[in-house]
């Protein structure tokens, strides 16, 4: 399930009378556990743990490269710099060369590797769902993905119930266009595609969080196209500012750089703004935290690379309150470019309820630009440093001057309430009808 998304959505669940039991990864394999965000859930809701298997070939492939790891420390060979490591391939799926050649077949080996990991947990949290519906009586089956394998467990929970099937696309499950560098092969587009048809096949509603992707989902899947609808995320009330900002200047990401969120247009940015404000490390900051690399590069290495390693801090995954508390103090909020354009960050929606200027570099015409469009946040293409650079700067002068934003949600226009409206109200049409009223 999607953790912040449902853990809202149940909420309006229970004003409907619903009760709900989730099926879940194991939190104790998490980066960072936060039992504190249970007290949220509504009475009665009941959380079910699946742990993950490891197929005894992960366990070679995971001993074989420890063992590579070990020689290649014992040769003693100087350390390379991590960002001196070949740009990952984006070009056609099969490269040139024999070197080539191996590196796809190496791709599609860890793409058919992590799908069959995937159905492992997918089938175990079946099990576990038909065995929920054999003891007590559930209305519908729902899933929340990514991890996208999620709606799989749901397609066979509700085929042995014969429950109905609700699944929401948090992210697209398919996207040709847009492959993680590590899996990019014909492997992944062929199982991917696999999984994504299947589950709509099955679904009796399809919800996608965007309209773009819904009118992607529609043109795919001409026959089921009645069977989708958009509900976006949405900002909470219990996301507001309850902190003055920091004394300095901080200009913060929050959240993990995957789907091509390269931090480096950010930076670069930064860069130019410090040079031409000539301000140093105690005047501007720079805060990236929810992961600490990028594609395998460590962001420490990136930031010294683009000149601003002084200026920058990077963590990992926090609990969500010192994650806000955080996004509370900084300046600057940034939404980073990513591949998928017809997505919204669900952090954007966290930004949106603080005291501090949202910066979302994005080109115009995609999701987030087009919910931005009209509010009072800076939108700037991530190919064009200097016009960052300005912007940053002239928020710093304005930050300087005693000058404090207010959140760009100020109107509500983008409150989760009427979104959780359109979600159950659909429900209630088309799978329930007056069963429920």
């Amino acid at each position: 399930m999607g953790a912040l998304r449902w853990e809202k959505l149940l909420g309006y669940a229970a004003t409907r009378g619903w009760q709900g039991d989730v099926l879940m990864m194991d939190p104790a394999t998490a980066a960072v556990r936060d039992d504190s965000r249970l007290a949220a859930l509504p009475p009665g809701t009941r959380l079910w743990a699946v742990p993950r298997r490891t197929p005894w070939l992960r366990h070679v492939e995971q001993w074989v490269v420890r063992r590579r790891q070990a020689m290649r420390a014992s040769a003693d060979r100087p350390s390379r710099r991590a960002s001196s490591a070949a740009p990952a391939w984006t070009g056609p799926i099969v490269e040139p060369g024999l070197r080539g050649r191996i590196n796809g077949l190496k791709r599609g080996y860890l793409a058919r590797m992590h799908y069959h990991e995937w159905m492992l947990w997918a089938r175990d949290a079946a099990a576990l769902g038909a065995a929920l519906a054999s003891a007590s009586r559930y209305d519908l089956v729902a899933s929340s993905g990514p991890p996208q394998m999620a709606h799989e467990a749901a397609r066979m929970i509700a085929r042995r119930t014969g429950l109905p099937f609700v699944m929401d696309l948090r992210d697209q499950f398919y996207a040709g266009d847009t492959q993680p560098p590590e899996l990019r092969s014909h492997s992944w587009l062929a199982l991917t595609k696999r999984y994504e048809r299947r589950c709509v096949e099955a679904a009796r509603l399809v919800v996608t969080n965007t309209a773009a992707i819904e009118a992607i989902m529609r043109e795919r899947y001409p026959s089921w196209a009645s069977r989708f609808v958009t509900v976006m995320n949405g900002a909470d009330a219990d996301v507001h500012s309850t902190r003055q900002l920091a004394e300095t200047f901080t200009v913060t990401h929050g959240g993990s750089l995957y789907n091509g969120r390269d931090p480096r247009p950010l930076l670069r940015g930064c860069k130019l703004a410090i040079d031409e404000l000539g301000v140093g490390p105690d005047e501007f900051r720079i805060r990236i935290f929810g992961d600490d690399s990028y594609e395998g590069t460590p962001v420490s290495v990136i930031a010294h690379d683009e000149g601003v390693g002084a200026f920058t801090l990077t963590e990992r995954t926090v609990p969500r309150g010192e994650a806000i508390r955080r996004q509370e103090e900084s300046a600057v909020l940034v939404v980073l470019p990513q591949y998928q354009v017809e997505c919204i960050p669900g952090k954007l929606f966290e930004y949106v309820q603080l005291s501090s200027w949202v910066l979302a570099l994005t080109e115009p015409g995609t999701a987030t630009e087009l919910l931005l469009r009209g509010t009072g946040a800076d939108v700037v293409a991530p190919d064009a440093p200097a016009a960052i650079g300005r912007c940053l700067a002239a928020r710093y002068r304005e930050f300087k001057a005693g000058r404090r934003p207010g959140p760009v949600n100020a109107d509500g226009r983008f409150d989760r309430d009427a979104q959780a409206k359109l979600l159950f109200d659909a429900i209630d049409a088309r799978l329930l009808g007056a069963e429920r009223r």
